[in-house]
């Protein structure tokens, strides 16, 4: 009987985890199990890019560091979160300079994605399902240069085949730059949750590149080549997002943020936090013309009173399309 699922053989798996493993400089064993290589910079995957082949990584004049020409300001004050992320491996030891930490990707990941029709682990793809979100957008302003906040990490349940993602992003007419964290039905994250991990995209003024900083650590960017269309954003957003097969006509049960409701309670429910927008020339400051998005009895978001913060989420299942008694 044929159940629709195909069983990749052993020599595709090896040459998945060929292609998709880069070679390492360093490997740290960490102690939850996993396995992180140091890779070098220029073998890193993102060069695997037709448009980055020939691409040399921005460094500041007479530095080796991969760096903006400045780091924009952020307004502060007694609403403010500080917070630091550290993860486990980081323990065991750190990358040598020139290369970069990335997870290995290990044979029971594969099988577990269960995506290998596009040659790889399942990815981010929206074409594939409908897209429901919940959070907050602003657009008044424009054009935009930057989005900031810290964002919840949990674990939360994701069908196979579908992605729950948690992120700030810039966008202009359908381009945009993303930052944030999500659960593709391949990795497990940890059931307790952060008390936020920051995410920072903006835009250089001077080399028009998008930058991407965690917790005020540079990350890399988005050369324009990669986003031409976005000189600037006509939109920034905070926003949970599901995507949705509609596996046999009914509402997914991925879940939102952490699964339960903002109603349920603040230090429950899944949040962004200290939400901060960037115009032209300006400092990174607090939106001022926030629209809310939702969807009833699905997936929730409810505002802070002081409208820096937001909690959101929700955990899917009948009650999105009707069929809760």
């Amino acid at each position: 009987m044929n159940t629709g699922t195909r069983i990749p053989a052993e020599a595709e798996i090896e040459g998945l985890l060929k292609k998709l493993n880069k070679p390492s400089v360093k490997t740290i064993q960490s102690e939850d199990g996993d396995v992180v290589d140091c890779v070098d910079i220029y073998k890193q995957p993102a060069f695997d890019h037709p448009l980055l082949k020939n691409h040399t990584i921005m460094v500041r004049f007479l530095s080796c560091l991969m760096r903006p020409s400045f780091l924009p300001k952020v307004k502060k004050d007694n609403f403010s979160l500080e917070a630091t992320g550290q993860q486990i491996w980081q323990r065991r030891g750190s990358c040598p300079s020139g290369t970069i930490p990335i997870q290995r990707i290990r044979k029971r990941d594969l099988l577990k994605a269960g995506s290998f029709g596009h040659g790889g682990l399942s990815t981010y793809e929206p074409q594939n399902c409908t897209v429901q979100t919940a959070g907050a957008t602003e657009s008044e302003l424009q054009p935009y240069y930057g989005v900031k906040a810290y964002i919840s990490v949990w674990d939360l349940l994701v069908v196979s085949g579908e992605w729950s993602l948690n992120s700030v992003a810039a966008v202009n007419h359908g381009s945009l730059v993303e930052a944030g964290w999500g659960n593709l039905s391949t990795f497990p994250l940890m059931r307790k949750a952060h008390l936020g991990l920051q995410f920072n995209a903006f835009q250089d003024d001077i080399q028009q590149s998008w930058w991407f900083l965690l917790s005020d650590e540079i990350v890399g960017y988005w050369p324009m080549s990669i986003v031409p269309n976005l000189p600037s954003a006509k939109q920034v957003e905070w926003l949970g997002k599901v995507c949705d097969t509609e596996t046999r006509g009914y509402h997914t049960t991925t879940q939102m943020g952490n699964g339960h409701f903002p109603s349920e309670g603040h230090l429950k429910s899944s949040f962004f936090r200290d939400m901060f927008m960037k115009t032209k020339h300006a400092d990174f400051d607090y939106p001022l013309h926030l629209e809310y998005t939702k969807i009833r009895h699905c997936y929730d978001v409810e505002q802070d009173e002081y409208a820096v913060h937001l909690y959101y989420g929700g955990p899917g299942g009948p009650c999105c399309d009707g069929r809760c008694s």
